[in-house]
Parts: structure tokens; C-alpha cells; sequence
């Protein structure tokens, strides 16, 4: 079974039922917990705290933790791909550390090695 990072736009979408998202329910997913602070705030936007919240809870056991030297990875990352967020950087950085793929739809990934890109 193949093993994804999901980021914060790919969370959303599947979250919302995206169908192009439809075959990665079955995947492992790793995510975050920056990512799921992300998540959590697109639901506040939407005014909708308790799906956040539910979705935060639910998720915070897929999350993998980050050392000071990957978020200084990620940093330089940054620096290569401009367009990306400092949080999807890191994810990528983890994604990597897992030997997961990173699946995103944030067109800042789109043909970078080991990314999965789905809008």
C-alpha cells in the first residue's frame, strides 16, 4: 500500500469529497500538525469551528514529528521553491523522511520529484 503526506490543500479537498481524491482514501496518510493548524483555520474562515475541530482531532494521529534540522531543510527548500509555503516545505521535507509521496493540488509542486499532483 502506498503511503502519501497529505498536505493542507489535499486534506481540504478530501475532506470536501473531491473525486479526484477518491483513490487516495484507501492510501496511508501522514500529514502534519502544521498542517492540521492550517486545516483548522480553513474551517474557522468557513464558519464551521466544529468540523475543524472534529477534523483536527481525527487526524492528529496520522502526524509525524519534525526535528530543528528538517525545518532548516525546509528553509532551504523554500529558497528553491519559491511559490511554496514555508508549511508546505516542510511537509515535502517529511514526505521525503517517510518515503511518502507528497500529494498536493499547490501548483508551487507541480513536476517536482516524488509529488503527487491533484487538483
Amino acid at each position: 500500500m502506498n503511503t502519501f503526506f497529505f498536505d493542507t490543500y489535499a486534506l481540504i479537498e478530501m475532506l470536501k469529497g473531491n473525486p479526484n481524491y477518491d483513490a487516495y482514501t484507501s492510501a496511508i496518510l501522514i500529514t502534519g500538525r502544521l498542517n492540521l493548524m492550517e486545516l483548522y483555520y480553513y474551517f474557522l474562515r468557513e464558519r464551521n469551528e466544529p468540523r475543524g475541530r472534529k477534523a483536527f482531532l481525527d487526524l492528529r494521529a496520522f502526524c509525524v514529528a519534525f526535528s530543528d534540522d528538517e525545518l532548516m531543510e525546509a528553509c532551504h527548500l523554500r529558497r528553491t521553491i519559491k511559490k511554496a509555503s514555508y508549511v508546505d516545505a516542510l511537509g515535502y521535507v517529511l514526505a521525503k523522511r517517510c518515503r511518502a509521496r507528497f500529494l498536493t493540488g499547490d501548483p508551487a509542486f507541480k513536476g517536482v520529484e516524488d509529488v503527487e499532483f491533484v487538483v
